[in-house]
């Protein structure tokens, strides 16, 4: 068991320790000991309860498992299940070799140098080739959305450069509240040179997968697919997800939000970073008292 190392004990385990090397010693010794350690507690602490606030605060597109090719082409769907919406990140991970041949069609004027017009040129053509061909059914009628360009992760803004890749977000409103509700996800764009593939679906608080299935088969609760290649056609490899909202999951009398959905990933960082802040302060002010709390112990030793 950890022994409580407070100001308190480590004042009294100071003393009887330091009796033959003189009490004064002792004491100064024990307090310093405590209060350090008292206040790396508290900072430890703070530290995890701020990358706690900050994981939870983080932005849905996250990287857990993108990772480019060297000669083909790979593509990750990630389908976030919110009460009053439906959010889907399409991510098309250009690979080392196929990446560094889209980076010369990207430098329209030939100058090696990939700038934010010829960044926002490629993606906007991208997504007309890619945006209509991703079929997205909410209860059985088309998202009343479209897909948009999120983000092109260049790295290096130079043709020299290899992988690359091209994210697209959808957020689709739930209108009829809570309950039970299905969406169907059909991939029909012919990715040149397919590798690795993946489907996954993500819940959130107050909502609950009920069912998923890949093409015809039922798979039960599973929650993410992952293949190499294009196998079968595009209904085999059509994603279908039953999901419940709770009646609970919305505070009464709120509508489903309208808000985009980097709007609220702005909000909920703000508030991971202002609870960081919050929670470093107070770890200053107590290191503050506990500093003075010991300079007074030591002087009254004296």
């Amino acid at each position: 068991m950890q022994p409580d190392m407070s100001p308190r004990i480590g004042t009294r385990v100071g003393t009887r320790v330091g009796t033959r090397h003189g009490t004064r010693h002792g004491t100064r010794h024990g307090t310093r000991h405590g209060t350090r350690h008292g206040t790396r507690h508290v900072v430890t602490l703070a530290a995890y309860m701020a990358f706690a606030a900050a994981m939870h605060a983080a932005p849905s597109i996250a990287r857990a498992h993108l990772a480019p090719d060297a000669l083909r082409n790979n593509r990750y769907a990630k389908v976030t299940l919110l009460p009053d919406a439906v959010r889907v990140v399409y991510t098309i991970y250009f690979g080392d070799r196929p990446g560094a041949g889209e980076r010369q069609r990207m430098d329209r004027n030939r100058d090696g140098h990939l700038d934010d017009t010829e960044r926002d040129a490629f993606a906007a053509q991208l997504l007309t080739e890619v945006g209509p061909a991703i079929l997205v059914e909410l209860d059985g009628a088309p998202a009343p959305a479209r897909f948009s360009v999120a983000d092109v992760g260049l790295g290096t803004p130079a043709t020299h450069g290899a992988s690359f890749s091209v994210d697209l977000v959808l957020v689709a409103a739930i209108k009829s509240g809570a309950g039970d509700h299905t969406l169907r996800l059909v991939d029909r764009y012919p990715i040149p040179l397919p590798g690795e593939q993946e489907l996954r679906v993500e819940e959130s608080p107050g909502v609950q997968v009920t069912a998923t299935r890949l093409g015809p088969r039922a798979d039960g609760m599973l929650l993410h697919f992952a293949w190499t290649g294009a196998p079968g056609t595009p209904e085999e490899r059509a994603l279908t997800v039953s999901f419940r909202v709770a009646p609970d999951a919305l505070p009464s009398g709120v509508a489903p939000s309208s808000q985009p959905a980097s709007r609220r990933a702005a909000t909920g960082t703000l508030g991971g970073v202002l609870l960081v802040v919050v929670l470093g302060g107070a770890a200053l002010v107590l290191g503050v008292r506990r500093r003075r709390r010991r300079r007074q112990v030591t002087a009254s030793g004296k």
